[in-house]
């Protein structure tokens, strides 16, 4: 349905690139969306500009809405690809934006999955940011063992201290009760 552009009633122009959608759908699906397009506040216009989502990430997300699966190419098998990681960190907050809770719940499993020393600051930041308790405690688990020690010395961590600093000082308390105090 979402390849249908002749039915579609809606128009989302985002970084350029312009998405092909139908209101009810999306409406049905998202409380966000809903209240862009149905509410008192809503927008009759037939093409609305969206600027704080990636192209490729709206994509993502409108292929979930309208299909109800994790989008195809968000995520390979590969637990260290950066650029797979970026992509679902970006499709969580995008899925916490606009309130789409199974998305949300999948990106959360997924990130979980390719934990790494690389990717796990990051990750403990953007399930801070999102609410996703479960993946923030598993990144807290991964990040305080002994044997990911080097995940301190990430550019990820440095990310995390400046965005995060409450999520910095639970995990200094946690050093702190096993003796790892750096």
């Amino acid at each position: 349905m979402v390849d249908h552009f002749n039915s579609s009633d809606v128009f989302f122009s985002v970084g350029g690139e312009t998405f092909h959608a139908h209101r009810a759908l999306l409406a049905a699906r998202s409380p966000v969306f809903k209240a862009l397009l149905l509410g008192s506040d809503s927008t009759a216009e037939a093409c609305i500009t969206l600027n704080d989502i990636e192209p490729a990430t709206f994509q993502a997300l409108l292929h979930f809405m309208y299909t109800d699966d994790f989008p195809p190419g968000a995520h390979s098998s590969s637990p260290d690809s950066s650029d797979d990681t970026e992509m679902l960190h970006r499709l969580l907050a995008a899925a916490h934006e606009y309130m789409l809770d199974g998305l949300k719940l999948m990106c959360a499993r997924k990130l979980e999955e390719s934990l790494s020393v690389e990717t796990v600051a990051r990750t403990l930041g953007y399930a801070q940011m999102c609410g996703c308790s479960e993946l923030k405690s598993k990144c807290l688990d991964f990040f305080t063992a002994k044997k990911n020690i080097r995940a301190a010395v990430t550019e990820g961590y440095l990310w995390l201290w400046h965005n995060f600093p409450s999520v910095i000082q639970e995990i200094k308390v946690i050093w702190a009760l096993e003796d790892l105090q750096i």
